[in-house]
């Protein structure tokens, strides 16, 4: 009763899956809400049928560790909704066995959020707040990168340099919500 409460009020995504017949035996509402399916419809159903279950490469990484470990832990992979939306998860997954039959229990944390937001952070450590741009440290990567695979590829590499003339007069005489402007327009442009 305590096990079954817990798996069914958990706002981390349960299944239980039978091995020898590969379908699922119970699920909770976190997991059908994960996966974008009615938790009524997960009973009986293969997951690995599911198109919003991992993609072909990540059920055979899985099932490698799995079977390497005998149990996967914070094992990320991104999911896809039935409305095409990416679900970032992390999953975890270990035999057990329930009235005599063997079976796998899976648990999924919806890391989506931390994901993006990661993805933010890193999109705005090297691009310009203001105008999306790559900004002086990506600038520097890059050109590393391509000054070394020249180096060692024996090819040239060419650096060209922009600049907007007259740019400081119209900061100076219309204001910087003008220059701001402008910038954008150019950052357009360029791309």
């Amino acid at each position: 009763e305590k096990f079954s409460k817990a798996f069914h009020t958990s706002l981390d995504g349960f299944a239980i899956v039978g091995i020898n017949n590969a379908t699922v035996l119970e699920a909770n509402h976190s997991f059908a809400q994960t996966l974008d399916v009615a938790q009524e419809k997960l009973a009986g159903t293969s997951l690995e049928s599911l198109p919003c279950w991992l993609t072909k490469v990540d059920q055979e990484r899985l099932r490698q560790e799995l079977d390497a470990n005998r149990e996967v832990r914070d094992f990320e992979a991104t999911l896809h909704t039935h409305g095409g939306e990416e679900v970032f998860v992390q999953l975890s997954a270990s035999f057990l066995e329930l009235q005599q039959e063997p079976c796998i229990i899976y648990s999924l944390k919806n890391i989506t959020t931390q994901k993006l937001a990661e993805k933010e952070i890193k999109f705005m450590a090297m691009h310009a707040q203001l105008t999306g741009l790559p900004n002086r440290r990506l600038f520097l990567d890059r050109f590393e990168q391509t000054l070394n695979r020249a180096r060692r590829y024996g090819e040239k590499a060419c650096l060209m340099f922009v600049d907007l003339d007259a740019f400081k007069e119209i900061n100076d005489k219309m204001g910087h919500q003008i220059g701001d402007a402008v910038l954008k327009e150019a950052a357009i442009r360029l791309e």
